[in-house]
C-alpha cells in the first residue's frame, strides 16, 4: 500500500444507507412472494397439503436471515466508520499539539 488508509465516513454512511434501501426493496419482494403463494394456496389445501404454510414459513425464514445479515453488515460499517473517524480526529489533534 502506498498511502495511509483512511476511512471515508461519508462514503461509508452512503453505503449503509444503500443497504437500508436494499432491505426495503427486498421486503417488497418478500411480500410479493408471499402473495403469490397465497394466490395458489387453495389448490394445495384442496389436495390435503399444507405446502402453502410451509412455503410461507420457509420464505419468511430465508428473507429474515438475509435481512439480519444485511443489517449486521450495516451496523459493522457504521461502527468501523465511527471508530475510523475518531482515530483520524485523534491523530489530527495529536499532530496539531506537536
Amino acid at each position: 500500500m502506498s498511502g495511509m488508509m483512511r476511512y471515508d465516513h461519508l462514503r461509508m454512511v452512503d453505503h449503509a444507507t444503500q443497504q437500508a434501501s436494499l432491505v426495503t426493496h427486498m421486503q417488497g419482494l418478500q411480500q410479493d412472494s408471499q402473495n403469490q403463494i397465497a394466490s395458489i394456496a387453495e389448490i394445495w389445501t384442496q389436495h390435503g397439503s399444507n405446502a402453502a404454510q410451509e412455503c410461507h414459513a420457509q420464505i419468511g425464514l430465508a428473507f429474515n436471515q438475509v435481512f439480519d445479515t444485511i443489517n449486521r453488515h450495516g451496523t459493522a460499517i457504521a461502527g468501523a466508520s465511527q471508530h475510523g473517524e475518531m482515530t483520524d480526529l485523534g491523530a489530527a489533534a495529536g499532530f496539531r499539539s506537536i
